[in-house]
């Protein structure tokens, strides 16, 4: 529809009747647009769009115009000052001015009200209003308009998608966030970023606005709707930045039951796009297992629309959210890097308002600039963006700062580093300055400290079976940091033989604290004791680094060493018929309880549970091997028969120096423990004996102490010098009860949570009583005092320690253990069929972690040990790859500050939602 306005200019004549002709023709002439002593202006409608339309504007003597649109009908202003504050400014000629009126929604009647300036403090008089209708969608997709904090895009459902009854999923996010989901060994394919959208789906015509004003969720009332587990407001999308690239993209989905990604729903899961059709491409044109046009990153709109492999409706979008005027400011960007230490420091004028900045090796920059396309243009836009902050560390300031880089991230010499930092000029970023300096750090020149590890013996001149001392000296002195690994050979073996070295395994190690290292530096050194097993050897390797972070490299002899500790003395004999009646085999029992996972991971009440126990004085090995062993080891590790052989005999020796022990501490051997759900995808008691361990095709043990070692279950009886009979526990000095499948150790549990020895490493016994008959006998209650002076009661169990944490098995033990002996059966160690898988991934995310017992020793002469022994190191690095050590410090972002940027970027916003809390 077009319209045409004439606006007449009203003036005051003051003349004489007689002249009124005249005047009259000269008014008549003055209301004509064009004549150039007169201001005057008049409006017309030259076309209509679907999301915009150009309005002509003929003016005379008129400076600037300002526009606001409504929708008809709607009330709007005629105040010419509310106009040019509130609508979209801009400057006129004398004639004709074309203006094109943007952002509209489709399909709509619109009213345009015009104001006119004619001086910087002057306003022409009237007001001009147009009627427009704009046109009607016929894409599937319009982006109707573009913000500096957002979006407004409209989705027209195709007539096939309709017919199908499909519906299209939509996503959207930055580039970057884009680019980043297409690389590396966990890429996503479009398809795959459609389905993880939260159930975004349109069935009918819509239109959505992404902007400041909806960041968060609001309920028909208005008011924020909280996350259920946070109680903090539902998040839809972070706040946008200006000059942000976008991504939008909408695929074709068919109704279908959930899968991996529905999360127990039914929904639009099923996509149109052809999986196989791309990977048969993939194979035909990338060699296979490669990435396809699909993955490639982003470099234009119409490049990346559409998508050969979807068979349905597809479409993918690049567009950018209006660019920040230019900001008239000054930042100065000093730094001062040496090799692993420096100084930045940021001088900003009074016109910046606030300040993102964003700290990057060169090798980091590097590997930033793909995921923006390779245009370092869009650096301005991401260092001041939500995603810098919250993945890359991104740092946003204000005023004068000059700090220490070191304390936030990790330097190297001779690299170069970007300093990229946006200026704000405002609290929504419409005003920015962009800075990207490049400075270069110094190289290392300080030597290594010298380090110097050797075994040494107890200092208190009392050698014991369960500890094993150090001494560590910096002999040149200059030591400011450092780390130590200690643990046993074995353990030390088993990662040499992945291929680490020396230097690498002690990098997993423990940090050495400060007066630590001022002892190290010392003349005497640091002396350090490890708690141990008898007969076990230790290792310590140690690395110290100087002021530039520089470290030794361990070497056996020089900054590592190993020492065996003495073998456990002897006790005297105690003569008791019990070494001999209750030998054979047993049936255990007991009332146990077992987690809930469908009840928040509660302990509940399963009734009695019963297994098989052989009591034994040790461990028998067969005298010879089947030829099927000897196949096993030339197939694996081509080893012959001589060397079989040969191992095999080294084997015996090593068990029967363990029946050796058992029998001197007046022990018998127990062989098997516990209970193990029915079809249990994870066994955690099945009985590996060290005969079952030498054959296996899967455990392979450092050496043959090992075997013995981590066999099991094991666990042992003690009959004491009165003649009564326990069960000893001791985690710091005894072998585990198994290691080989799942680690687990003897101990006592109750509600308190778990014990495992004495606070002064001295064994706890659990007592037990013994029918008459020898027939059966009960593990009793450990009785102790609790924090509360209460008296508790804690039951024999075996406990699965996963890094550190204590776990219960399937079943845990709540009343004592009743064994029962089998009638007639000889004494046999059960053998496993097969190999049992680890437990700890399991176990570890589902079973609650079992907290210690706080209690002390109640015993006459037991007391805490006034040393302390050193942690040793559990190595859990992955042994397929070795470990990188040099990673970036950044500093972390925490909520608070993440909240603080939001509220400055979206103050009126957060305001309103903590008025609301």
């Amino acid at each position: 529809m077009k319209f045409l306005i004439y606006l007449y200019m009203k003036r005051t004549i003051n003349c004489l009747l007689a002249a009124g002709v005249i005047v009259l023709a000269a008014l008549m002439t003055s209301c004509r647009p064009g004549r150039e002593d007169v201001p005057s202006a008049r409006a017309e409608v030259l076309s209509a769009a679907v999301t915009s339309a150009n309005v002509k504007l003929e003016t005379n003597l008129l400076i600037s115009y300002s526009y606001l649109v409504v929708e008809s009908g709607a009330e709007v202003t005629d105040d010419p000052v509310l106009i040019f504050k509130e609508g979209t400014n801009g400057t006129l000629v004398n004639g004709s001015n074309e203006v094109l009126i943007e952002g509209l929604d489709g399909e709509c009647d619109y009213t345009a009200v015009f104001a006119f300036k004619q001086s910087e403090t002057s306003y022409y008089p009237e007001i001009l209003r147009v009627d427009l209708t704009t046109g009607v969608y016929s894409d599937p997709v319009t982006l109707i308009a573009t913000y500096p904090d957002g979006f407004k895009v409209h989705f027209k459902i195709p007539a096939e998608v309709k017919e199908k009854g499909n519906a299209l999923r939509f996503a959207m996010g930055n580039q970057v966030m884009y680019n980043m989901n297409k690389v590396g060994w966990f890429a996503s394919l479009d398809t795959d970023l459609l389905l993880m959208n939260g159930q975004m789906c349109a069935v009918n015509d819509t239109t959505i606005l992404w902007n400041s004003d909806n960041v968060y969720a609001l309920d028909e009332n208005g008011e924020f709707i909280p996350d259920e587990w946070t109680g903090e407001p539902v998040q839809i999308h972070n706040i946008f930045t200006p000059g942000e690239p976008m991504v939008l993209m909408l695929g074709e989905f068919a109704w279908d039951e959930s899968d991996s990604m529905g999360w127990g729903m039914n929904g639009y899961y099923t996509s149109t796009f052809d999986i196989n059709g791309y990977y048969e491409y993939l194979d035909q044109n990338v060699g296979g297992g490669g990435w396809g046009p699909m993955s490639a990153e982003i470099v234009d709109d119409e490049a990346n629309e559409e998508d050969p492999f979807w068979k349905g409706y597809f479409c993918r979008k690049l567009f950018r959210l209006p660019e920040p005027a230019p900001l008239d400011c000054e930042v100065k960007i000093e730094a001062d890097i040496k090799a692993t230490t420096g100084t930045l420091k940021i001088t900003p004028d009074e016109n910046v308002w606030q300040y993102c900045m964003l700290f990057l090796p060169d090798d980091e920059y590097q590997q930033l600039l793909p995921f923006v396309g390779g245009d370092e243009s869009l650096l301005q836009w991401f260092t001041a963006s939500f995603l810098a902050a919250m993945q890359f560390g991104a740092q946003t300031l204000e005023g004068p700062v000059e700090f220490a880089l070191e304390d936030s991230y990790y330097l190297q010499e001779d690299t170069d580093y970007h300093v990229l930092l946006t200026a704000l000029g405002n609290e929504n970023g419409t005003a920015q300055k962009f800075y990207h300096e490049i400075f270069h750090s110094g190289s290392k020149s300080l030597p290594a400290p010298e380090v110097s590890v050797t075994a040494i013996a107890n200092p208190s001149g009392t050698e014991s079976p369960y500890e094993v001392w150090f001494n560590v000296k910096c002999t040149s002195q200059n030591a400011v940091g450092g780390i130590y690994a200690a643990n046993y050979d074995s353990e030390w073996g088993k990662y040499l033989g992945y291929g680490y070295s020396l230097t690498d395994i002690t990098s997993m190690g423990n940090a050495l604290t400060v007066s630590e290292i001022a002892e190290i530096n010392s003349a005497k050194g640091l002396d350090m004791m490890f708690t141990t097993i008898p007969g076990r050897v230790t290792s310590l390797g140690v690395i110290l680094t100087n002021e530039e972070e520089t470290g030794n490299e361990v070497v056996e002899g020089v900054s590592f060493a190993s020492v065996t500790a003495i073998n456990e003395p002897a006790k005297t004999p105690v003569s008791s018929s019990l070494f001999s009646d209750l030998l054979g085999d047993w049936t255990m029992s007991a009332q146990v309880d077992t987690i809930d996972f469908y009840d928040n991971n509660k302990w509940k009440h399963a009734g009695s549970q019963s297994c098989n126990i052989s009591i034994v004085e040790g461990f028998t090995m067969p005298e010879t091997l089947a030829d099927s062993v000897y196949t096993i080891y030339q197939d694996l590790v081509g080893m012959g028969k001589d060397a079989v052989d040969a191992l095999y005999a080294d084997l015996k020796k090593e068990v029967a120096e363990f029946n050796a022990n058992v029998k001197s501490q007046n022990r018998l051997l127990c062989v098997g423990f516990g209970f193990d759900k029915a079809n249990s995808y994870d066994p955690l008691f099945t009985l590996r004996t060290p005969y079952d361990l030498f054959v296996s095709k899967t455990y392979n043990g450092y050496d043959n102490y090992s075997i013995v070692y981590d066999c099991g279950p094991k666990w042992y009886l003690e009959v004491l010098a009165d003649g009564s009979l326990v069960v000893p526990c001791n985690a710091a000095r005894q072998m585990p009860m198994a290691l080989a499948s799942s680690y687990l150790y003897l101990g006592t549990l109750s509600e308190s949570g778990y014990l495992v020895n004495w606070t002064d490493n001295t064994d706890l016994q659990v007592p037990c009583t013994v029918a008459s008959d020898k027939n059966s006998f009960t593990i009793d209650a450990f009785k102790f005092t609790n924090k509360n002076n209460v008296e508790e009661s804690a039951y024999l169990n075996g406990l699965l320690n996963y890094y550190g944490q204590i776990y219960g098995a399937d079943y845990i033990n709540v009343s004592p253990l009743t064994l029962t002996k089998n009638s007639g059966v000889a004494a046999t160690a059960a053998k496993s069929a097969a190999a049992a898988k680890s437990a700890a991934a399991v176990k570890s995310a589902a079973a609650p972690a079992l907290k210690p017992m706080l209690v002390q020793s109640v015993r006459t002469g037991s007391t805490i040990p006034a040393v302390r022994a050193y942690r040793k190191t559990g190595f859990h690095a992955d042994p397929e790859a070795k470990p990188v050590y040099k990673q970036i410090k950044l500093k972390p972002v925490t909520m608070e500050e993440v909240k603080a940027k939001l509220q400055k970027q979206n103050e009126s916003r957060l305001q309103q939602y903590e008025s609301r809390r």
